[in-house]
């Protein structure tokens, strides 16, 4: 939550942006795959996603969606950030 913060948005703002995640991961475009930063054996690539919504309040953002790709198949969504 605090990038979101960062970039001008609000704790209800981000929390929104929460419960809609799965729709928001849904229409999101793929941007990159690299390895996980920290190394961890476990994670096969940590992948980027985003996509431009609109608020309830009609405020404009951008959800960039990080989610890592576990051995086993498991892919889970790990973070959400807001940007303008």
């Amino acid at each position: 939550m605090g990038k979101s913060k960062d970039n001008g948005f609000t704790e209800r703002e981000h929390f929104e942006s929460i419960t809609r995640i799965g729709k928001l991961y849904e229409q999101s475009k793929f941007i990159s795959s690299a390895p996980d930063k920290n190394g961890s054996s476990d994670v096969i690539s940590v992948k980027r996603y985003d996509t431009r919504f609109k608020l309830r309040n009609g405020k404009k953002a951008i959800a960039h969606i990080t989610v890592k790709e576990y051995k086993g198949g498991d892919n889970l969504i790990y973070s959400l950030e807001l940007c303008k």
